[in-house]
């Protein structure tokens, strides 16, 4: 039976990555996985028999990676002939997945992770950092961080032609009222201003 070396090491690994245009990104192992989900509590007080998920507000879940990716992988990128073009042309597998994690992050792709706890959908790389020097110089040694974009779906509701015109009658007869109201306060006003005029003059 063979040993597995990453394992033997601690090392996490088989990460992959997919972008929008069906690039598969296998990273050659990672040292470190950061999961985390987070929901938001209201502060408005739960009354009695309501449902308490309705106070309470999911937010996207968040991932980061810390991975290699080797210029000797075991097993880098595959999926569409492109990507096999990339790597012919720039000669260092390191450099391919540069260059599609940071075609990523420029285009805003969505992303699709499997890991080795969970597998994540639309996931949007907001920080990515790799460092360089010469222990780095045949391998891509990076931290790349996501977060899950939430969509919000809409539904067009059609509302009766009578509710329309009961509401629209509603709102007519309510300003009549008030301009009549108004009208009858204008004038008791001028009525008093004449019986003073008239209490002055005849004093």
């Amino acid at each position: 039976m063979g040993v597995d070396i990453f394992e033997a090491l601690g090392i996490v690994k088989r990460v992959v990555i997919t972008n929008e245009d069906g690039d598969i990104l296998k990273i050659d192992a990672t040292t470190n996985e950061n999961h985390s989900a987070q929901a938001q509590l209201t502060e408005f007080p739960i009354e009695d028999g309501e449902s308490v998920s309705d106070y309470v507000i999911k937010k996207g879940r968040r991932l980061s990676i810390t991975g290699i990716i080797s210029d000797d992988p075991i097993e880098l990128v595959s999926g569409v002939s492109r990507v096999a073009d990339m790597v012919a042309n720039s000669g260092r597998p390191s450099k391919t997945a540069f260059d599609i994690l940071m075609t990523a992050y420029e285009e805003r792709q969505l992303l699709s992770i499997v890991t080795s706890l969970d597998e994540y959908s639309d996931m949007i790389m907001t920080n990515f950092t790799c460092p360089r020097d010469t222990s780095t110089a045949h391998a891509l040694r990076f931290t790349a961080e996501f977060k899950q974009a939430l969509f919000a779906s809409t539904e067009t509701v059609e509302i009766p032609d009578d509710a329309t015109k009961d509401k629209a009658t509603s709102v007519k007869d309510k300003g009549k009222k008030g301009a009549t109201e108004t009208k009858a306060g204008t004038q008791s006003k001028i009525n008093g201003q004449k019986s003073s005029i008239l209490y002055d003059t005849l004093g």
